[in-house]
């Protein structure tokens, strides 16, 4: 399957629910083309799918992505957006800052962990990285 158009956002989370919420906000408060996944293994069956022209724009994936014996995929879908050259934006989402996450980012040097608050809105980090991507797209 070819993705016809290039997303602004994909959205890989464990929770069904708070993946929608985000992909919700992203479309309605900040105007944005938004999808969510909500296994690794399907991220990376539409990234594939995807040709290099496109890929989302911007990524944010769950810290806490289901992993197996065989994948860690918040790893495998960091690696396979950094093969096609497609980190213009890229975040790793989390409840807090724990042992994985800071393993995490000695082994990716993703510097970009964005804590989940309660309030969605200003100051929340998920909230703030889907206001600036909006006006970023705005200037384009």
């Amino acid at each position: 399957m070819q993705i016809e158009n290039q997303l602004d956002l994909l959205i890989v989370m464990n929770n069904k629910e708070i993946a929608e919420a985000y992909e919700l906000d992203a479309k309605v408060q900040f105007g944005l083309t938004a999808s969510s996944i909500t296994h690794g293994r399907f991220a990376m069956e539409y990234l594939n799918s995807c040709s290099d022209e496109n890929l989302p724009r911007a990524t944010l994936v769950d810290s806490s992505l289901q992993k197996d014996e065989l994948r860690d995929y918040p790893v495998l879908i960091l690696e396979h957006l950094q093969k096609r050259n497609a980190m213009e934006y890229f975040g790793y989402v989390c409840f807090h800052l724990g042992p994985y996450e800071r393993e995490l980012h000695r082994r990716t040097g993703v510097d970009d962990f964005f804590e989940q608050t309660n309030e969605f809105g200003e100051g929340d980090p998920v909230y703030e990285f889907m206001k600036n991507l909006a006006r970023e797209k705005l200037r384009e």
